[in-house]
């Protein structure tokens, strides 16, 4: 079976650099969910989080929240967009 394997978004903030990633497969199936890796500015890394839904974009506030975003196809021209909000703990 073969995997995509790259980040499907980075975002930087003022303190680190989130890397979202998504173990998929090479079709049009999506996973249940997502991994955001953070690492510093020297590349270090410091934290993973383990998302419960899968998103294809993600933007992080003041390194204290994730907004992911998914697109769902419902058919040729349309889509549903929603948008997870994820509160980090450090």
């Amino acid at each position: 079976m073969l995997y995509a394997r790259h980040f499907d978004d980075i975002v930087m903030s003022d303190n680190y650099i989130y890397a979202l990633y998504t173990r998929r497969k090479i079709s049009n199936d999506h996973p249940d969910n997502s991994k955001v890796y953070v690492f510093d500015y020297d590349l270090n890394p410091i934290r993973i989080y383990n998302l419960d839904r899968y998103i294809q974009f993600l933007d992080v506030d003041k390194d204290t929240m994730i907004y992911g975003l998914h697109t769902e196809q419902l058919g040729w021209e349309s889509a549903k967009q929603k948008v997870f909000i994820y509160n980090l703990k450090h």
